[in-house]
């Protein structure tokens, strides 16, 4: 666990503003190691993607390989960070291990997390 970074703030900001035009109300915002930004809308339905691996998927397919954080915000009013559900853990564990998430810790604040302390004992 580690704190914010300014940067960071711009990655919640992207995925606030991601959130605000995807249907299901779920942004993600993911910074590579190029310095670009990737963002995702989750998509609703029965089989329906989550933003953050919509955001993986379009980095990899523009063809980065170093992935360093990721944001999520969706609820009532697309401002909660959010945490990536246990699919999106285990997908971002293989594809991107390095990659720290962002998430709010009630009474600290938002953090950074590696993936190995979101599952942990994880190969």
């Amino acid at each position: 666990m580690s704190e914010l970074e300014r940067q960071d703030f711009v990655l919640i900001e992207l995925a606030k503003k991601a959130a605000k035009v995807g249907a299901a109300g779920t942004g993600a915002a993911l910074r590579c190691g190029s310095g670009k930004i990737y963002t995702g809308v989750a998509i609703a339905g029965m089989y329906g993607a989550c933003a953050e691996i919509i955001a993986l998927g379009t980095a990899k397919a523009s063809g980065e390989t170093d992935f360093e954080c990721m944001a999520a915000v969706g609820g009532e009013q697309t401002e909660q960070i959010r945490p990536p559900c246990g699919n999106c853990r285990q997908l971002l564990l293989a594809h991107a291990p390095r990659l720290e998430v962002i998430l709010h810790i009630a009474g600290s604040g938002a953090k950074r997390f590696g993936l190995r302390e979101l599952l942990p004992h994880s190969s």
